[in-house]
C-alpha cells in the first residue's frame, strides 16, 4: 500500500469504519511509514480536542428575536396594499317566473332538455342518416356511369338491360404495312384501284430517241399494226401495277434470236397471242410502299450526358470521406481536367486531389499538385493549409530545402503561422542533430592472403 491510499483511509480507521482486512493492511503500513503515522497521530489528537467541546443549543429567546426582526424587515419592504374598489350596487332583478305564465314555464322546461349534449348528439346522428338516405339514391340515378346497379327493374316482374349501358360501336381496323400492328383505318382512305392492262404500242420513228411511256388504255384491246415491216420489232407488253396503277412495259424475246426456225406467219401469230395475253406478274409495290415496308432500324438510345463538375466534385468528397483515396483522386482529377462551366470548383478540387494523393502514399505526385495549386491559384483561401501539407510531403521525401521554402511562405499566413514556425523549428533541430553526429571512420578491412 502506498502513502496516498493510506492517507485516504486514516479517518475511517480512526472511527472504526474500515473492514478488518483493510484496517490490518493500513496499520501495517503505519508501522512502516513514519509520515503516515505522524498524520494519524495528528488526526487522533484533533478528535480528542473535539470530544472536549460541549455542543450547546441556542436559547429560544434568540430564535424569537431573529424571527421578529425578519418579519419587521419583510413588512417594511412589502408594497402598501391598494384600496379595494367598491362595486356599484345593482338593483334587484324582478322575478321572471311570476308574470310569465304556464306556456313560458313549459318552454323553459323543454329548453332544459334541448341544451343537454346527449340530445344534440342524437339529433346530429338522425340528421346525418336522413341526408344520406335521401342523397345517395338521387346521386346514383343521375350518374349514367354508375356501375352499382347494372339492371333496372322492368314492368311485369322482368329484368331488362340497364339504360346506362350503351353498345360499343364496331371498330374499323387495318394492319399497318410498316410495323404490322393493328391500327384504326383512317377516314377517307381508299383501296388501290384494280389493275388495268394496256395495249401494245409500236416504237417511235426515231430509234435513237428515248421511248415515251405508254399511257394506259381504259379499253384493254389489241390494236393490230396495218403496215407490216420487214424488220423485227420487239414486242412490248404493258401492264398496270395492282396497287399504284403505274404502267410497266417489258420486251418479249425474239423467237429468231434463239435460232428457231418458224413457219411463215407463225411468229406473227405468236406475237399477236403474246400481245393479246396480259403478262401475269406478282404485284410490285410502289416505291413509297417499298420505302415504308423497309425494316426500320432500332432507335439509338441517347447517351446520358456526363455528370457536371459539381456532381463529380461531390462524388469525390464522398469517396474521400469513405477513405477511398484512389477513386477520390480520379474524381477530382476529372473535375480539374474537364471543369466545364463550373470552373469555380477547380482550386478546391486541386487541393483535395493533392490531399487524396498524399493520403494514398503518393507524395511525389502530391507535391506536384500542391505546386500547381499555389502557382495557378495564388488567391485561393486554402493556400496556407496547402503550404503546410506540401511541406510535410517534402519532408517525407527528404527534400528539406523545398519544405523550408514552403514553410517560409506559410509564415506570412496568419492562420497557419504557428504551425509553420513549429515545423521550421523541428526541421532546424533535425539538421543540427545530423550535423553533430560525426562521420563514421573508415575501418580498413583485412584481405586474406
Amino acid at each position: 500500500m502506498d502513502c496516498e491510499a493510506c492517507t485516504d483511509r486514516l479517518v475511517e480507521l480512526l472511527y472504526g469504519e474500515l473492514p478488518d482486512e483493510d484496517a490490518e493492511e493500513t496499520r501495517a503500513h503505519l508501522d512502516r511509514c513514519d509520515s503516515c503515522s505522524e498524520a494519524f497521530a495528528r488526526i487522533d489528537m484533533g478528535r480528542g480536542f473535539a470530544d472536549l467541546l460541549v455542543l450547546e443549543s441556542a436559547p429560544a429567546s434568540i430564535l424569537d428575536g431573529v424571527l421578529a426582526a425578519a418579519r419587521e424587515r419583510a413588512a417594511e419592504r412589502a408594497p402598501a396594499p391598494l384600496p379595494a374598489a367598491e362595486e356599484p350596487a345593482t338593483p334587484p332583478r324582478p322575478d321572471e317566473d311570476e308574470d310569465a305564465g304556464p306556456w313560458a314555464a313549459f318552454l323553459k322546461w323543454v329548453g332544459g332538455f334541448a341544451m343537454r349534449p346527449q340530445l344534440a348528439m342524437a339529433l346530429s346522428l338522425f340528421l346525418i342518416v336522413g341526408l344520406g338516405m335521401w342523397y345517395l339514391p338521387t346521386l346514383r340515378e343521375s350518374d349514367p356511369a354508375d356501375s352499382h346497379a347494372i339492371v333496372d327493374p322492368a314492368p311485369g316482374d322482368e329484368v331488362g338491360p340497364s339504360n346506362s349501358l350503351v353498345p360499343a360501336e364496331p371498330l374499323d381496323l387495318e394492319a399497318d404495312p410498316r410495323t404490322g400492328r393493328i391500327r384504326p383505318r383512317e377516314e377517307g382512305e381508299e383501296d388501290a384501284p384494280p389493275p388495268r392492262v394496256a395495249a401494245v404500242h409500236p416504237p417511235t420513228a426515231d430509234p435513237e430517241g428515248p421511248e415515251a411511256p405508254a399511257e394506259p388504255d381504259p379499253d384493254p384491246e389489241v390494236r393490230p399494226n396495218p403496215t407490216p415491216t420487214t424488220e423485227r420489232m420487239p414486242v412490248i407488253v404493258a401492264e398496270a401495277d395492282t396497287q399504284t396503277g403505274e404502267v410497266i412495259e417489258e420486251a418479249l424475246p425474239d423467237p429468231r434470236a434463239a435460232s428457231v426456225d418458224l413457219a411463215p406467219g407463225q411468229a406473227t401469230a405468236q406475237e399477236a397471242q403474246l400481245a393479246v395475253r396480259p403478262t401475269v406478274r406478282a404485284p410490285v409495290p410502289a416505291m413509297a410502299s417499298q420505302v415504308e415496308s423497309a425494316p426500320v432500324p432500332p432507335p439509338v438510345a441517347p447517351q446520358a450526358p456526363a455528370p457536371a463538375a459539381t456532381d463529380r466534385y461531390a462524388q469525390g468528397l464522398q469517396h474521400y470521406r469513405e477513405r477511398n483515396y484512389r477513386q477520390a483522386a480520379d474524381d477530382f482529377e476529372s473535375v480539374v481536367e474537364r471543369p466545364g462551366p463550373d470552373a469555380r470548383v477547380v482550386p478546391s478540387a486541386l487541393h483535395h486531389l493533392a490531399r487524396s494523393q498524399r493520403a494514398a502514399g503518393n507524395c511525389a505526385a502530391a507535391v506536384r499538385t500542391y505546386e500547381r495549386l499555389l502557382s495557378q491559384h495564388p488567391t485561393y483561401s486554402g493556400n496556407g493549409e496547402a503550404m503546410i501539407e506540401g511541406a510535410g510531403c517534402y519532408d517525407r521525401l527528404g527534400r528539406l530545402s523545398d519544405a523550408r521554402r514552403l514553410l517560409e511562405r506559410a509564415r506570412n499566413v496568419p492562420s497557419v503561422a504557428n504551425d509553420a514556425n513549429r515545423m521550421l523549428a523541428v526541421i532546424a533541430q533535425r539538421e543540427r542533430a545530423s550535423e553533430a553526429v560525426p562521420a563514421a571512420p573508415d575501418v580498413p578491412t583485412s584481405t586474406p592472403e
